[in-house]
């Protein structure tokens, strides 16, 4: 499942990269979930 997450992850990751020129709203936005992300990840982590 988690795999699964992250190559969805990274397929969005590369569709936002080719959409920078055009919508850097989009880019800010993807920082803003990869960090809001990554932070659950550290949190479920020092739960366990």
């Amino acid at each position: 499942m988690f795999c699964w997450g992250l190559g969805f992850f990274l397929r969005k990751f590369f569709k936002t990269k080719e959409a920078l020129k055009t919508e850097p709203f989009v880019f800010l936005g993807f920082i803003f979930y990869f960090g809001l992300f990554s932070k659950i990840i550290l949190i479920s982590k020092n739960s366990l």
